[in-house]
């Protein structure tokens, strides 16, 4: 009853504590970075549905690039956080698409995530028992990640008012477009 009392008070401690500890991460002293790494990474896998997990994953990039240690530790924090599972959740898609769209514009130091980590999977996934294979894993996260980076593009371009569209061979009047999707795709073509 002890242990599940204190990882309960551990819990609600992060929770409580995150924002205090995500201004630590830029500390000058290395060990208080470390350690607000650390503790940042307990609070995403803890708390993976919270509204600031995207915003905290990328203090954790960011912060991947002092050691090979830390970064060694953020993308087990990741990988932890989006790919324990063979079938990926819309929201894990949601969240890993944000952080992959935003590190595009960090530093060089960061390189390609998304690729390490779909590296990592492919190890893990292999070794996993009823598992339904990497090529089914990554089929679903393709679907999801794609649409999720639909989403973001369409959210990015969203002009203040949505376009008007008129149905060919139709005398009725302009319908609003129905979805990002379909904005997007109008653009492109």
């Amino acid at each position: 009853l002890s242990m599940e009392s204190s990882e309960a008070t551990a819990k609600a401690m992060l929770l409580r504590f995150h924002k205090t500890v995500r201004g630590r991460v830029n500390d000058t002293a290395v060990i208080v970075r470390r350690q607000a790494t650390k503790i940042l990474s307990a609070f995403v896998l803890n708390h993976p549905d919270h509204p600031d997990v995207i915003p905290v994953t990328l203090d954790l990039l960011r912060r991947s690039t002092d050691s090979e240690a830390l970064r060694n530790l953020v993308m087990g924090t990741f990988e932890l956080l989006w790919f324990m599972d063979d079938e990926p959740t819309p929201e894990a898609a949601k969240q890993l698409s944000r952080v992959v769209d935003a590190s595009r514009s960090m530093a060089a130091a960061v390189g390609d995530i998304l690729l390490e980590l779909l590296r990592r999977f492919r190890k893990t996934i292999g070794s996993r028992k009823n598992s339904k294979g990497y090529e089914f894993a990554i089929r679903r996260w393709t679907t999801l990640i794609l649409n999720e980076f639909v989403q973001l593009k369409c959210q990015e371009g969203k002009p203040a008012a949505q376009p008007l569209k008129k149905r060919k061979g139709m005398k009725q009047e302009p319908v609003l477009l129905e979805s990002p999707e379909e904005q997007w795709l109008l653009r492109r073509s």
